[in-house]
Protein backbone atom coordinates (compact mmCIF):
# COMPACT_ATOMS: atom_id res chain seq x y z
CA UNK A 1 0.00 0.00 0.00
CA UNK A 2 1.58 3.53 -0.87
CA UNK A 3 2.11 5.99 1.90
CA UNK A 4 -0.23 9.13 1.59
CA UNK A 5 1.69 12.47 1.48
CA UNK A 6 -1.03 15.01 2.67
CA UNK A 7 -2.59 12.58 4.77
CA UNK A 8 -4.79 15.39 6.48
CA UNK A 9 -5.44 16.76 2.88
CA UNK A 10 -6.18 13.01 1.55
CA UNK A 11 -8.40 12.93 4.34
CA UNK A 12 -10.33 16.25 3.80
CA UNK A 13 -10.73 15.63 0.16
CA UNK A 14 -12.14 12.08 0.76
CA UNK A 15 -14.87 13.53 3.00
CA UNK A 16 -15.94 16.31 0.19
CA UNK A 17 -15.95 13.17 -2.43
CA UNK A 18 -18.13 10.99 0.16
CA UNK A 19 -20.24 14.43 1.19
CA UNK A 20 -21.32 15.43 -2.37
CA UNK A 21 -21.98 11.82 -2.99
CA UNK A 22 -24.01 11.37 -0.25
CA UNK A 23 -26.35 14.70 -0.60
CA UNK A 24 -26.72 14.60 -4.28
CA UNK A 25 -27.14 10.48 -4.42
CA UNK A 26 -26.34 8.91 -8.52
CA UNK A 27 -27.82 9.87 -11.82
CA UNK A 28 -26.48 13.02 -12.41
CA UNK A 29 -24.15 14.51 -15.02
CA UNK A 30 -20.30 14.94 -14.02
CA UNK A 31 -20.52 18.31 -14.53
CA UNK A 32 -22.85 18.55 -11.54
CA UNK A 33 -20.61 16.77 -9.22
CA UNK A 34 -17.88 18.88 -10.31
CA UNK A 35 -19.46 21.97 -9.11
CA UNK A 36 -20.31 20.54 -6.23
CA UNK A 37 -16.81 19.53 -5.25
CA UNK A 38 -15.79 22.88 -6.27
CA UNK A 39 -18.11 24.96 -3.86
CA UNK A 40 -17.29 22.90 -1.18
CA UNK A 41 -13.42 22.87 -1.38
CA UNK A 42 -14.13 26.69 -1.64
CA UNK A 43 -16.21 26.55 1.22
CA UNK A 44 -13.50 24.79 3.00
CA UNK A 45 -10.72 27.13 1.93
CA UNK A 46 -8.66 24.04 -0.16
CA UNK A 47 -6.91 25.45 -3.21
CA UNK A 48 -7.75 23.55 -6.03
CA UNK A 49 -6.82 23.59 -10.17
CA UNK A 50 -9.25 22.49 -12.66
CA UNK A 51 -9.18 19.57 -15.07
CA UNK A 52 -5.53 19.32 -15.29
CA UNK A 53 -3.33 17.03 -17.68
CA UNK A 54 -1.90 13.82 -15.79
CA UNK A 55 -0.35 10.66 -16.50
CA UNK A 56 -2.02 7.52 -16.19
CA UNK A 57 -0.65 4.27 -14.89
CA UNK A 58 -2.87 0.97 -14.64
CA UNK A 59 -2.29 -2.50 -15.24
CA UNK A 60 -1.88 -4.05 -18.43
CA UNK A 61 -2.71 -6.94 -17.62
Amino acid sequence: MARLIYKELSYQLMGVLFEVHNKLGGGFEEKYYQRAVEKRLRDLGIKYSKELKADLFFDDG
